[in-house]
């Protein structure tokens, strides 16, 4: 496992680990995403508390 390079947070895992039934996923404390997903909220920035209001406000603009 290793820390990405331009997502702070992100961790990136070997290709083809399955982790989607690991005890971390199933009970919520670890969310799996492409790294894809994890740059748009690390590209906006918004303060601690806003992320998902600003990208809620994106999605319905």
């Amino acid at each position: 496992v290793d820390k990405d390079d331009m997502v702070p947070d992100m961790l990136v895992l070997p290709p083809g680990t399955d982790m989607h039934k690991h005890p971390l996923v199933t009970d919520g404390k670890v969310f799996l995403q492409g790294k894809a997903s994890c740059m748009v909220a690390a590209a906006l920035s918004p303060k601690p508390g806003w992320k998902g209001t600003k990208q809620s406000i994106l999605l319905h603009s």
